[in-house]
């Protein structure tokens, strides 16, 4: 009975990790796309970006995201946000995780 329950837990913790970085992917993605609006900003991306991860109703705002932090930036006609740290698992049995994940999108100019 006691090795049902560890492997439930370690799948629930699979399951949550997942989830977790899809919502970090979709948090960079969200970013890179105000970012690259005509009139978007570097600042309108780590906005975006942190309002998607962890804002009213955002899809991290628990433990799970705590260790991510959200950078934007510009080179040339291209932004990037990325997301870096260390994501934990819900049970500290397991160590925690590195995490790096890109976002690139072109920037709209005026024709």
């Amino acid at each position: 009975m006691a090795l049902i329950g560890i492997v439930l837990a370690f799948v629930l913790n699979v399951v949550a990790l997942q989830y977790a970085m899809g919502a970090i992917q979709s948090a960079v993605d969200e970013g890179a796309r105000a970012g690259s609006a005509l009139g978007g900003t570097v600042g309108s991306c780590e906005r975006v970006s942190h309002a998607t991860l962890r804002g009213r109703g955002g899809l991290l705002t628990g433990s799970l995201g705590r260790g991510i932090a959200v950078r934007c930036s510009v080179s040339g006609d291209v932004i990037t946000a990325s997301a870096t740290g260390t994501q934990r698992w819900l049970f500290d049995a397991i160590p925690a995780q590195s995490v790096r994940i890109v976002s690139h999108a072109v920037v709209e100019a005026l024709p």
